[in-house]
Order: C-alpha cells, then sequence, then structure tokens
C-alpha cells in the first residue's frame, strides 16, 4: 500500500515537518507498516503447539544452547538489539554454566 509523500506537493515556502499535520500522518501511517512487517517477519519462526508442554530431544536442547536463537532467525541480517527469545537463551546459557561449576 502507498501513501504519497504530502511533501512533493507542499506549497508553503518554509517547512516545518514537526508542526505540519499532513507530514505527521504520513510518518505514522509509514511506521505502523514498518512495525507491522517486523512483526510479520518474526513470527514466522514460533515453535509454539498449543498449551501442552512438550520436551525436546536433547540433542536439539544442546545444539540451541550452543548455537542461541539468532541463527537461523527470520530477522537475522537486520538484527542489531537482543530480543525476548536472546534473553532466555542468555539465561538459560548461564544456568548451563552454573551447573557445569556446581553452583546453584
Amino acid at each position: 500500500m502507498s501513501y504519497p509523500d504530502p511533501c512533493n506537493v507542499c506549497t508553503k515556502a518554509r517547512c516545518v515537518t514537526n508542526g505540519c499535520v499532513d507530514w505527521r500522518i504520513r510518518y505514522l501511517f509509514r511506521q505502523k507498516q514498518i512495525n507491522l512487517y517486523a512483526r510479520k517477519l518474526l513470527q514466522g519462526g514460533s515453535h509454539k503447539t498449543g498449551e501442552a508442554f512438550r520436551y525436546e530431544h536433547p540433542d536439539i536442547i544442546r545444539r540451541y544452547l550452543k548455537n542461541g536463537p539468532c541463527r537461523g532467525c527470520n530477522a537475522e541480517a537486520v538484527c542489531d538489539t537482543p530480543c525476548p527469545a536472546y534473553w532466555r537463551w542468555w539465561d538459560e546459557k548461564m544456568e548451563e554454566f552454573r551447573g557445569r561449576l556446581g553452583k546453584c
């Protein structure tokens, strides 16, 4: 969906984007599109299968702890901020280290 840039047809002699209603409407529209695209991109790799608990094979868990959630993620190429999946992995990785050291 395309929303035309109001600045291209603006007749004002001096541009003040912060006070321009048309510019703000287009900005918010585009920001909403960007957020929807990112949300759609990140929802592609969900492993949730409902409310039932299931055990993963130990090899899958070892591979996950070794590689982390970023490898193979749909947003891997553009991501530069830790997401909730990364922080969950970080906590699980620290728990693994504490287990190796024999500390609780």
